[in-house]
């Protein structure tokens, strides 16, 4: 299998081609980026049998060109608003199957569009494949599954757990993409309809086994795209958990967003300065076991279960070590494995919940977090 990695050198693509460049069945990665310099700097660190291109995804011709001799790419380039679309037409124009961490409803929507087009290529296409949306949609799935009938999800994560993996000259991609998902209006799932409301409204959560806390709604994937796979859905919410303090101050670079008074990437900016260091997995580990932290990664669904009211909540208690970074890129690379082994062979535009088989997939995982296969999640019932 021959792999393009597109941003590989950035804080989601360089854990991302590290996996990828150790898999047998990876025969050639190049490691392809804007900045070429940082592009040969990781191949060389990473050896056979990775290679180094420098590429403007902007450039339509020269992109298409790079896929055409390859079998997979791995999209890291963000904000996904700006350009999932035209990398995912690309590689299909191309022939190549294609593998991102889309984390915008907006354009996952336009991906999933291009479904009779992918399919038409022969084209594979999995979307949102990270952490969320990604293992966040995987335990959606159990989390329904594991009820007779579903009517309410909500998939949802812990803010402080991301923290660009490390800061730059420039605001990072995925924190342009947070302030752009908090800010305006988004898309959710209300009373079996698509409605577009402003985020973060605040709600409170029960989740079974693991105790209750305040969260607030952000735009995400996981709201719009588990409705299309479970049609039952009447209410289909992502939701993040973080301090008093930090959803106020998300509230002021917003409302600044909303006025125009200030643009996405210097608000990107101004956030960045102000975060914290994000908690460890130890740290992350206590506070989920001691009960003074929701989990990192959470699915609650509500429903029935033998006729009567129940709920199941389906969450990973650790992260991969590495941060934001690695909590994305991992999972992504791990989707390789899904088309090398024929698990998803069907040609199209797939988010993970509606192709991915759970169980096996976070059994991979389960190392990358400190655990042993079949303990990384931990299912609920209430």
């Amino acid at each position: 299998m021959k792999v393009v990695a597109l941003g590989g050198p950035g804080g989601v693509g360089r854990p991302a081609a590290t996996l990828a460049a150790g898999f047998d069945f990876v025969e050639q990665l190049i490691v392809a980026d804007r900045d070429g310099t940082a592009a040969r700097g990781l191949a060389h660190e990473l050896g056979a049998p990775v290679r180094a291109a420098t590429i403007d995804v902007t450039d339509g011709d020269g992109l298409r060109r790079l896929l055409q001799d390859a079998d997979v790419v791995l999209n890291t380039v963000g904000p996904s608003f700006r350009f999932g679309v035209p990398i995912l037409q690309a590689a299909i124009d191309a022939g190549c199957h294609y593998l991102d961490v889309c984390d915008d409803w907006e354009p996952t929507l336009a991906m999933l569009d291009l479904h009779a087009e992918a399919e038409a290529a022969g084209v594979v296409a999995i979307i949102g494949l990270g952490a969320s949306p990604g293992v966040s949609n995987l335990l959606a799935r159990l989390a329904i599954d594991a009820l007779d009938t579903c009517d309410t999800i909500y998939t949802g994560w812990d803010l402080s757990c991301a923290v660009p993996t490390a800061a730059g000259p420039t605001p990072s991609a995925a924190t342009v993409h947070g302030l752009h998902q908090l800010s305006g209006t988004v898309r959710v799932w209300r009373d079996g309809i698509a409605v577009e409301e402003r985020p973060v409204q605040a709600t409170h959560l029960t989740l079974p086994g693991f105790g209750s806390g305040k969260v607030w709604t952000i735009g995400h994937p996981e709201a719009v795209t588990l409705p299309r796979t479970f049609p039952t859905l009447r209410t289909s919410l992502n939701v993040m958990h973080a301090p008093t303090t930090d959803v106020l101050g998300i509230r002021l670079l917003t409302a600044l967003i909303d006025r125009s008074w200030v643009d996405l990437r210097q608000a990107a900016t101004w956030a960045e300065r102000l975060e914290s260091t994000p908690p460890s997995p130890a740290q992350i580990r206590d506070g989920v076991r001691s009960g003074s932290r929701l989990p990192p990664l959470f699915a609650l669904a509500e429903g029935s279960r033998d006729g009567t009211p129940a709920a199941a909540c389906a969450a990973i208690t650790a992260f991969p070590e590495g941060g934001m970074g690695a909590a994305t890129g991992i999972p992504l690379a791990q989707g390789l494995r899904l088309l090398a082994d024929g698990t998803v062979a069907r040609p199209g535009v797939h988010t993970p919940e509606a192709v991915v088989p759970p169980q096996p997939f976070l059994d991979w995982l389960a190392p990358w977090c400190g655990c042993m296969p079949g303990e990384v999640v931990t299912l609920h019932m209430g």
